[in-house]
């Protein structure tokens, strides 16, 4: 019997050895599964914050979208208001003209044309603003 209890107790022994290695072995598992649900947590705040921007930025998304349709909207009106001034502005000099008549369009004499850069201040009044441009630009000399 004595070899009996011998080979029990060896036995028990490495029985004991494997439970203890297996304890180890669940203390080191279970270490891990607490690292990662530690994860999971964080992750899912960080996804709770991110869902939070979101949603900020997409209010700031729809404000920017509103305000850009106030300043089309806007633009618009004052690009029709500016065509309707520069259209009554017309209108108001073709009346003007009208009222004061067109000026006469200066003719070329033939002593204009022996002297092409010399008019009479007279002469000189007659022409148009650009023409007056050209003449000053021409080195035209009033006499």
């Amino acid at each position: 019997m004595i070899f009996t209890d011998r080979a029990a107790k060896e036995k028990i022994s490495s029985l004991e050895s494997r439970i203890a290695e297996l304890e180890a072995d669940l203390v080191t598992k279970d270490s891990a599964i607490e690292s990662l649900n530690a994860d999971i947590v964080a992750k899912d705040q960080t996804i709770a914050e991110n869902s939070a921007t979101i949603g900020t930025l997409q209010e700031a998304v729809a404000k920017f979208e509103t305000e850009a349709k106030a300043s089309a909207e806007a633009i618009a009106t004052l690009t029709a208001e500016v065509d309707k001034a520069k259209n009554s502005a017309t209108d108001q000099a073709a009346a003007m003209l009208a009222q004061v008549g067109q000026p006469e369009p200066l003719e070329i004499t033939p002593e204009a044309q022996d002297k092409p850069n010399e008019i009479s201040r007279d002469e000189f009044n007659k022409l148009t603003p650009s023409a007056k441009m050209n003449f000053v630009k021409n080195g035209g000399k009033l006499i």
